[in-house]
């Protein structure tokens, strides 16, 4: 992960503050689900988060993708 916060994609730490404040406030209203994605997208804004973990969590057939990788470096293992 990139050391600098933003990178070359134009993230930055209003950003990151900005995702965290409205996490905060989910956390107020007791909407725990939704204050922890708005954690995550901070963190993966912030760099300390790669793209395929977010995607993990939130999209199916990207994490039946990561699976099926997984199984085939399992069997290429156990071979």
């Amino acid at each position: 992960m990139s050391d600098r916060l933003g990178g070359a994609y134009g993230k930055g730490r209003s950003l990151v503050s900005a995702l965290e404040d409205v996490a905060q406030e989910c956390l107020l209203h007791e909407d725990f689900e939704l204050a922890q994605r708005f954690l995550r997208f901070a963190r993966y804004v912030g760099g300390e988060l790669f793209l395929g973990t977010v995607e993990n969590y939130y999209d199916v057939e990207a994490r039946q993708r990561s699976e099926r990788f997984m199984r085939r470096m399992d069997a290429i293992g156990s071979a």
